[in-house]
């Protein structure tokens, strides 16, 4: 439907259901490049996050509408097609005008939404790049507090849990209850944009967006199995023959060092819970 069947619409549904006239020239911002600088990255990641959260409320909200019983116009769900399959209109669906609006501009937001996610992931990956400056270094060494808050890498950062038997997790000797330390991929630990989590790079991360993007990794990481993981275990509990054991922080405990090898299995990448701690 062209633009023009759109405009015979009520004026309070497309006010009501149109997309914020702010979602575009926030995007195009998104889009430029910074100056390189760790601040202005830094600005832009969170803008980037704020932006991303909007488009999600936003594509809820249609979401929510268009299934909701309540409406007349209410169908299964979004993705659900208005035509037959002969390429008919439907005749069972109300005012099919008002749901091609809605989703169409469904449609339209979520193209943007995927092209933002991108945007957010190079940017992220810069900010890593940058490190902080030189005179946050030193205040984030001679606070106390601020390094309790963000930890050292020597800190557990994720808690496993919910290992399934046969999963990635199961096979690489990953157990409940395991602390992580760090997780590198060592194959190509000298690239520029080769990350290694630990307890202070995980949270440099916005909270809403530690666990999307440590799921990220492990996704493109899939069947990768140079995937190192250090973790910290209660003695006694270490599996025989999965990884190396040597001697952890504190005579209560013991450092492993396992390979593990995302594997799609059972419609799970890791076949476990990751929390954070």
């Amino acid at each position: 439907m062209s633009n023009k069947v759109f405009q015979t619409l009520d004026p309070h549904l497309l006010e009501k259901y149109g997309i914020p006239p702010g979602f575009s020239p926030q995007l195009r911002e998104a889009a430029r490049p910074s100056n390189g600088t760790y601040a202005e990255t830094k600005l832009k990641l969170l803008c980037l996050d704020a932006l991303q959260k909007e488009m999600e409320a936003y594509m809820g909200f249609l979401e929510t509408e268009i299934s909701d019983p309540q409406n007349d116009f209410h169908m299964k769900s979004i993705q659900e097609s208005v035509l037959t399959p002969d390429g008919f209109p439907r005749n069972d669906l109300n005012d099919l005008v008002l749901i091609q609006f809605i989703k169409n501009n469904w449609n339209c937001v979520h193209n943007d939404y995927l092209k933002l996610r991108e945007h957010l992931y190079e940017t992220l990956n810069e900010f890593h790049s940058l490190g902080k400056p030189d005179q946050e270094q030193q205040d984030a060494v001679s606070s106390d507090t601020r390094t309790q808050t963000r930890g050292t890498p020597q800190d557990p950062f994720l808690k496993i849990d919910s290992v399934v038997v046969g999963g990635a997790a199961d096979l690489a000797g990953l157990q409940n209850g395991d602390l992580v330390l760090s997780i590198q991929d060592t194959q190509n630990k000298h690239r520029n944009d080769s990350i290694t989590w630990n307890k202070k790079s995980f949270n440099s991360i916005p909270k809403n967006l530690r666990l999307l993007r440590i799921s990220e990794f492990f996704k493109n990481n899939l069947n990768n199995d140079n995937i190192h993981v250090s973790i910290k275990r209660q003695p006694g509990e270490t599996k025989a023959g999965v990884g190396s054991s040597r001697q952890g922080l504190s005579a209560e405990t013991v450092i492993v060092d396992i390979q593990l090898t995302p594997k799609l299995i059972n419609g799970s990448i890791l076949g476990c819970k990751l929390c954070i701690i």
